[in-house]
């Protein structure tokens, strides 16, 4: 390494140092209960409606026949496709994240199965023009929003 004459080091080399006070917002965590309809087997849904003595013979009147049909009916929900629970965080949205970049990022990933699938050399090339036109994209995007990327 060369130094000046004043005893500062010469060259564009020089190591810099700093402390940056910055807290990262905190994550916005969220409870968000679904159930699996689709795992419900129709024909023993129907049979248990069927076998419901309650909802035959209704009595009563009219808002405590529909107070006992929902309750009914929820508990068999509740017995074939039971209520689930999980914790999703939501994350700030990204502005260079577009349809375009969506479009192409799906169209990637969709030659790139293909490619696993077959190994033909054709969906090869195709794998390796998507996932180009992808790259050129995300950082078209990101040029437009003024994001600096390092590849």
């Amino acid at each position: 390494m060369s130094f000046h004459q004043n005893g500062n080091p010469s060259g564009d080399h020089l190591a810099l140092f700093s402390s940056l006070k910055i807290l990262k917002p905190p994550k916005q965590r969220h409870t968000m209960s679904y159930r699996k309809f689709i795992d419900i087997k129709t024909t023993y849904f129907i049979q248990d409606v069927n076998t419901t003595k309650i909802v035959q013979n209704p009595e009563g009147s009219v808002e405590n026949i529909v107070n006992l049909y929902n309750t009914v009916h929820i508990s068999f929900i509740d017995m074939h496709a039971p209520s689930k629970s999980k914790n999703i965080i939501f994350r700030p949205n990204t502005e260079w994240y577009t349809d375009e970049f969506r479009v192409a990022k799906r169209d990637f990933r969709k030659a790139e199965r293909r490619m696993r699938k077959s190994n033909f050399t054709v969906h090869r090339q195709k794998f390796r023009g998507t996932c180009l036109k992808a790259s050129k994209i995300l950082l078209k995007c990101k040029k437009d929003q003024n994001i600096h990327h390092r590849t």
